[in-house]
């Protein structure tokens, strides 16, 4: 016995799905060899060959069906005769798009008006898990801005983009879809440094030195986009102090007062 050889070209498939193979048993002379047994052994995740052990016909060939694995990439089959044996190999690609899933980039915070620390990445997978290229993902926000609102996912089936939240303080959201369907993203969006310092209240009081005024006085201090700040403290240069309080600003009904 001299040769194994595989019969036609290079073998490709979807995951999931059966192809057949034949492959062809020589002497030395290239002489086809009747009455040999074969035996078809797949590699881990590479599916099932049926039947797994066959003898060759006159024309010194067999054929078998193999049904490939749920995972895309390299899948292959050991074919043994005797002593001898080959490796066939098929590249199984991806099934179609199934769904949709948040890689990266879920519930972040950030700071009002400012780019998330973290891209926000979604992917496209077949009914098995595999990423699916080629498929077109749009971005959506509540609030802000996004730096590219439809990407084609990549070889690995996945699309990202940036996320600069809006002006308000508080949850935001973000909607992924595609054919496959859909995802949402959120985000809690924090006031932005002090902008702005008003007095409230406690304003033209007198007193006597070294005590207390008879009224507290209240200063509001809030952001570049009118959101109250939270921790903001100073001292006074009477030994008065005061407070930035978080209160959001109200986009329809307008700014709270201070707590």
């Amino acid at each position: 016995m001299a040769l194994i050889q595989l019969l036609g070209g290079s073998l490709g498939g979807e995951v999931a799905t059966s192809l057949s193979f034949s492959v062809r048993i020589d002497d030395v002379g290239g002489v086809p060899i009747a009455g040999v047994p074969i035996s078809f052994s797949p590699s881990q995740g590479s599916g099932t060959v049926a039947p797994t052990t066959l003898t060759t016909g006159a024309t010194g060939q067999v054929t078998v069906l193999w049904t490939l694995g749920q995972t895309a990439g390299t899948q292959s089959v050991r074919v043994s005769a005797g002593e001898k044996s080959i490796v066939v190999e098929v590249t199984a690609t991806p099934g179609a798009p199934a769904t949709l899933v948040a890689l990266a980039g879920q519930a972040q915070t950030g700071v009002v008006g400012t780019r998330l620390p973290g891209p926000l990445v979604t992917q496209v997978q077949d009914a098995f898990g595999n990423g699916v290229s080629g498929v077109v993902v749009t971005f959506e926000p509540s609030a802000g801005a996004v730096a590219t609102a439809q990407v084609t996912t990549d070889s690995d089936g996945n699309a990202q983009t940036e996320w600069t939240l809006g002006e308000l303080v508080g949850a935001q959201t973000l909607s992924s879809g595609a054919d496959a369907g859909s995802v949402t993203f959120s985000a809690t969006a924090e006031p932005g440094p002090p902008s702005s310092l008003t007095l409230v209240s406690g304003g033209g009081q007198s007193g006597q030195v070294g005590t207390a005024l008879t009224e507290a006085t209240v200063l509001e201090v809030r952001d570049e986009f009118g959101n109250g700040a939270v921790g903001v403290e100073n001292q006074g240069s009477y030994g008065l102090s005061y407070r930035g309080f978080m209160t959001p600003r109200r986009s329809e009904e307008g700014a709270e007062g201070s707590q």
